[in-house]
């Protein structure tokens, strides 16, 4: 129930996570394909309009008109603000300066201060202005006069139009050059304000630098005329309904064509500009929704075709990680990029590591889903989804097909499955010739980064989630690891006997769909807790009998129980994968230790129930069961005075009949089928193995050796 708890957890954060990245990109990007077409271009797919919409001049062509209507109209022109404001500063600041050199009595370099701020005022006017009063004076006529100045247009000499429109409050007048001021008129006109020869004098000095043109280009008036104009053009060629075919397959694509593909561009942003909030928030629950289901028919088909195998959290984070990644990232490409850029996508990255890391058969469910949630974020685009299913099966085959991992041979499966899957799609379609030789270089390309991923991610997977890959179970198979090294040497009868319970374990795996390698895998270490005392088991000391005739049953119990916690601290030790320490702890059960807990009976020894049992857990895969059954078919069957076909099979039925009566078997996902399957693929290698050899007659001598 736990499990099932967070599996829901986990799942909701997932579709939270990727229904929010969806919305981010469709609200910023928007959710319309890019397409991307020039001049003379083939088209590789009909087009259909999505929606009605109206097919417009192109922008290119609605300027050339708005042009052509203005050009043959004056230009419009304002009294600039700002240019009254810095004359009126200026004034200000310079005024300041002036009464500061004055009032600090630093009058000796008067002329020369002001000539750096570009003031050349003759010796009247300095005379003048050392009274405050004719100060103040001066400064009121020029701040008078250039407000009132101000209220006409002046120009400079960079001024060309003869005739111009002039905005006096929103109202546009003709204007001429010869109805407004020059700056050298402007102040003409100021100087006949004054009456006084000698502050006429003094202000001429200070208009020489003051005085500015105020005439400046309206650019908002011009704009807004321009978004008038535009109005008033009929900008609509054509209407376009729902379905038409706007652009045809193997055509060549013309300025036309472009046309109605900007107009849809277009038209799309409109749509999704009007959209609303709640329109949004109902979509996103939808979304929600949506991969809320592909999460729990994931996990319950999962759990429903391979039990417990795959029901722990660890499995959970790494499957919806995976999901979650592909779905971001084909989110991201199909918002910024070309929809045909979706086949660079890595889309098999996750399904071949999955091959290495667990059974074919899961990353074959793991592919479909995949494809569910890969079909939504890619605009349902059946092209890309379709040629995403054949490679992926190839990877998966070839996995399943090759013992060995061979990146190459896995390339070139992966890459033919592209090449057969595009090749009938475009024969279908009638594709042109380049584009299906572009979309089988983007499929190379997506099975080369697939394949270089996942040999890069795949030991990062195994440490973070304590997983063990294909290749990883095939080095553990590997002799000279220092665990198999040791046991050959230390507990040669331990040795061999995990080898043959591996020859059975494996081949029962293949005969019901487990994973052979894991089963192997963990026969081979599944007794290396015998190494602390090897000498207290039969199969590494046939007088063995000698040691536990010497103490208490209860202790040889123990020393017997402790080979599979001691099994445990060499699996830390050397950092064998989970699974290993799982079959280890499990491949006995709770079973009792029999044959010494009717010793101590005999021997009428106090007897506390526990210390005669394992302590467990009872196998929780397909692969720990076999192990348990394998372990024990090998061990009872060494006991028989004679090897025929009929004892052997005895001790297979027997051995599983009694497991299933002490319940050893319950939390297995095997059945009653499969059972049934493992004792008749066990039967013939029992049999292979103690089938009595043909016995050679001696030797008869040779004449010479008689003599």
């Amino acid at each position: 129930m736990y499990y099932y708890k967070k599996n829901l957890i986990i799942s909701l954060l997932a579709s939270f996570v990727i229904a929010l990245c969806y919305f981010f990109f469709s609200f910023f990007y928007g959710n319309n394909p890019r397409y991307q077409f020039q001049i003379g271009q083939i088209s590789q797919q009909d087009i259909r309009a999505p929606f009605d919409f109206p097919v417009e001049k192109r922008e290119t062509e609605i300027q050339k008109e708005i042009y052509e209507i203005t050009k043959n109209l004056e230009p419009i022109y304002k009294i600039s603000e700002n240019a009254k404001f810095q004359m009126l500063k200026e004034l200000d600041y310079l005024f300041i300066e002036i009464n500061s050199i004055f009032e600090d009595g630093n009058i000796d370099n008067f002329v020369e201060q002001l000539e750096k701020s570009k003031y050349h005022f003759t010796n009247e006017t300095f005379q003048y202005l050392k009274s405050s009063n004719n100060r103040q004076n001066i400064y009121n006529i020029l701040s008078l006069q250039l407000q009132i100045i101000n209220e006409v247009p002046i120009y400079d000499a960079s001024f060309e139009p003869l005739e111009f429109r002039l905005n006096e409050n929103g109202q546009l007048k003709n204007s001429s050059k010869y109805s407004v001021y020059s700056i050298t008129q402007a102040r003409q006109r100021i100087l006949k304000t004054i009456r006084s020869t000698t502050q006429k004098q003094v202000v001429s000095n200070f208009l020489d630098n003051l005085l500015i043109a105020n005439i400046e280009e309206d650019i908002e008036a011009t704009d807004n005329e321009k978004q008038e104009i535009r109005k008033n053009l009929n900008i609509v060629i054509a209407n376009i309904s729902k379905d038409e075919i706007i652009i045809s397959k193997n055509r060549q694509i013309t300025e036309n064509d472009l046309t109605v593909i900007e107009s849809l561009n277009k038209a799309y942003q409109e749509k999704k500009s009007t959209q609303k909030i709640g329109d949004y928030l109902i979509s996103a629950i939808g979304l929600v929704i949506f991969n809320m289901i592909v999460f729990t028919l994931y996990f319950v088909i999962t759990s429903i075709f391979f039990k417990q195998r795959y029901n722990e959290l660890r499995h959970t984070w790494l499957v919806t990680l995976m999901l979650l990644i592909n779905s971001i990232f084909t989110i991201i490409i199909s918002f910024s990029f070309d929809n045909k850029y979706l086949m660079i996508l890595p889309f098999s990255l996750f399904i071949v590591i999955l091959s290495y890391l667990f059974i074919p058969a899961y990353s074959f469910v793991f592919s479909f889903f995949n494809l569910l949630l890969l079909a939504q974020y890619s605009n349902w685009n059946y092209y890309f989804v379709l040629n995403s299913i054949f490679p992926s099966l190839f990877a998966i085959y070839s996995i399943k097909k090759y013992k060995h991992i061979n990146l190459f041979i896995l390339f070139l499966y992966m890459v033919f499955g592209y090449i057969i899957t595009i090749l009938s799609i475009s024969l279908f379609k009638l594709d042109h010739w380049t584009s299906v030789v572009y979309n089988i270089i983007y499929g190379a390309i997506s099975s080369f980064i697939s394949i270089l991923l996942a040999h890069l991610l795949l030991p990062v997977i195994e440490k973070q989630f304590s997983f063990a890959s294909k290749q990883t179970l095939l080095e553990l198979l590997d002799f000279d690891q220092p665990l198999l090294k040791r046991l050959s040497k230390e507990a040669p009868g331990t040795y061999f006997h995990s080898l043959t319970v591996g020859n059975l374990a494996e081949a029962s795996a293949e005969a019901i769909s487990a994973n052979p390698l894991i089963a192997r895998v963990g026969s081979y270490y599944h007794d290396i807790g015998k190494l602390y005392n090897p000498e207290v088991f039969v199969e590494n000391n046939q007088n063995s009998n000698e040691i536990h005739d010497k103490i208490p049953a209860k202790e040889s119990a123990t020393m017997i129980k402790n080979h599979v916690n001691n099994g445990i601290k060499l699996a830390r030790q050397y950092k064998l994968p989970k699974f290993i320490s799982d079959i280890i702890v499990q491949h006995h059960g709770d079973n009792k230790i029999k044959f010494f807990y009717h010793k101590a009976q005999k021997n009428l020894e106090p007897i506390n129930e526990n210390d005669y049992y394992y302590t467990g857990p009872t196998p929780q895969t397909k692969e720990s069961a076999l192990v348990m059954i394998a372990d024990i078919v090998e061990s009872t069957a060494k006991s028989l005075t004679e090897y025929s076909s009929e004892s052997l099979k005895k001790v297979i039925d027997d051995t599983v009949i009694k497991l299933i009566q002490e319940k050893q078997l319950d939390d297995t996902p095997l059945t009653l089928s499969e059972i049934k399957t493992v004792k008749d693929t066990m039967l013939p290698i029992m049999e292979s193995i103690y089938r009595k050899r043909i016995e050679y007659p001696e030797e008869v001598k040779t004449s010479s050796e008689q003599r």
